[in-house]
C-alpha cells in the first residue's frame, strides 16, 4: 500500500476528505491542492484506507462503519474529537449534541427544568440567505431544500427537560462535562452559567439564555469554504459529495429558560 498524508493530531484536524486512489495521486501531485495538503486542520485519505492509517482507532472505526467513501467530506465532532459526521448532516447532529450537553450541564448544576422558549435559524451561503422561526412555517423561496429539511430536524429537538425536585448541584460533574466537551473554553455562556450558579448558590432561581447551537461546527465549515474544498475536488476531476452544504453556514439561535427552584 502507498503512503498517505501523515496524520495530524486529532485535536488539530477538523476535516477529513476521502478520494479514490486515482484521484488521490492527482491530489498529492497537483499544485492546485497545495494549500489543503499543508493545512493541519484537514486530513486527506485514499479509499480504501491503507493499513498504516487504519491502525489508528478513529480511522479504523470510520472505515468499518463505511463512512470513508470516495468523495466524502467529514466534519469532526467539536465536542467529541474521536467522532466525525458527513458534512451533509453535521450541523444538525452537532446542534442536537450541544443542546444535549447544555441540558446535562444544567442538570448537574441543580436545575429543575430546561425549556426552549424560542428558536430561529438562518442559512447563509454565497448567493442565498433566508430565515425561519418556530412561530411560523418557512416559506422563503431562497432557502434551499436541504436547509428546510435541516430546520425540520432541528425543530424536532427536545423542547423541555424536567428533573427531580430533589436534584442537587454537583459542580465537579458539571465542570467535567464542560471540560471534556471543550465548552468550558469555546462558549463563554456555559462557563458563566456554571460560575454564576456556583457563586450565587440558592439565590440563582432562573435564567434565560440565548445559545447559538451551530457556532462550533461553523468554524469547520468555514475552513472548507476558505480553502475552496469543492473547487479542489473539481480541479483534479473528482466530484465531491454534498456540494451545496460545504459553502453554507447556519446559525441556530435557541433561547432557553433554566429553572433552578420553584
Amino acid at each position: 500500500m502507498r503512503e498517505q498524508q501523515s496524520l495530524p493530531d486529532k485535536n488539530e484536524r477538523k476535516i477529513i476528505l476521502v478520494f479514490d486512489y486515482f484521484h488521490y495521486d492527482k491530489f498529492i501531485e497537483s499544485d492546485d491542492t497545495r494549500a489543503i495538503r499543508l493545512d493541519e486542520s484537514i486530513l486527506a485519505l485514499a479509499y480504501p484506507v491503507s493499513e498504516n492509517i487504519e491502525n489508528e482507532d478513529v480511522i479504523q472505526m470510520l472505515s468499518k462503519t463505511n463512512q470513508l467513501k470516495s468523495g466524502a467530506i467529514l466534519i469532526q465532532n467539536p465536542f467529541l474529537p474521536d467522532e466525525y459526521e458527513l458534512v451533509s448532516v453535521a450541523a444538525e447532529k452537532f446542534a442536537m449534541a450541544k443542546s444535549f450537553f447544555f441540558s446535562k450541564i444544567c442538570m448537574h448544576l441543580g436545575a429543575r427544568s430546561v425549556k426552549v422558549l424560542e428558536k430561529s435559524e438562518e442559512s447563509v451561503n454565497a448567493t442565498k440567505k433566508g430565515k425561519g422561526s418556530a412561530s411560523h412555517a418557512i416559506a422563503n423561496a431562497e432557502i434551499e431544500a436541504e436547509s428546510k429539511k435541516g430546520t425540520k430536524n432541528a425543530m424536532s429537538m427536545c423542547l423541555e427537560d424536567i428533573f427531580s425536585d430533589t436534584n442537587e448541584a454537583d459542580f465537579v460533574k458539571a465542570k467535567k462535562v464542560l471540560q471534556d466537551t471543550g465548552l468550558w473554553w469555546t462558549d463563554r455562556i456555559f462557563r458563566d452559567l456554571y460560575e454564576s450558579r456556583k457563586e450565587g448558590g440558592g439565590k440563582h432561581v432562573s435564567r434565560k439564555i440565548a445559545l447559538n447551537l451551530a457556532q462550533e461546527v461553523n468554524q469547520s465549515l468555514q475552513i472548507c469554504a476558505n480553502l475552496d474544498v469543492i473547487a479542489t475536488f473539481g480541479k483534479i476531476g473528482m466530484k465531491a459529495q454534498y456540494n451545496s452544504d460545504v459553502t453554507k453556514t447556519e446559525n441556530k439561535e435557541f433561547v432557553y429558560e433554566v429553572q433552578f427552584a420553584d
